[in-house]
């Protein structure tokens, strides 16, 4: 009689149900991990461009319009350095049906006007306001 050395018992065969992934498990993790240090790294910069807009809003100087396009661009820039990716939401009234890519020119062309407005001496405080929300919706549909 002869003994099978090579081939394992059923009992020692490892359960290969038990070492199958779970429907993209670890993609899930790693996804979630990625939007996690996103939020981190962007919160900060969005609290800043919220703080430039108010000061930007209160005393409308050259100076708070400079701070204020400075945080844009560097919020801009993290997110874009951080792999954010535009969604195909639709960015309110502003750039309805436009593609994702023209979330930042619009932004652009936002802090532009906002800039003529507040270099016109004749410019309202509403105005200013309403036009610092519309940055603001934005950002927030950027980082969302």
């Amino acid at each position: 009689m002869r003994i099978d050395a090579v081939r394992p018992r059923p009992s020692e065969q490892p359960n290969t149900a038990a070492l199958k992934p779970s429907g993209g498990g670890f993609a899930q993790v790693m996804k979630q991990s990625r939007t996690e240090l996103r939020r981190d790294a962007l919160t900060p910069l969005f609290a800043n461009v919220e703080q430039s807009g108010k000061r930007l809003a209160e005393h409308r100087t050259l100076e708070n319009v400079v701070a204020y396009k400075q945080s844009i661009k560097q919020f801009l820039k993290e997110s874009l350095r951080h792999g954010m990716q535009l969604t195909d939401q639709a960015a309110g009234n502003f750039a309805e049906g436009a593609p994702p890519h023209q979330l930042v020119k619009v932004i652009d062309e936002k802090v532009i006007a906002l800039q003529d407005q507040l270099l016109d001496n004749e410019v309202e405080y509403i105005g200013v306001l309403d036009t610092i929300g519309e940055i603001k919706g934005l950002l927030l549909n950027l980082y969302m």
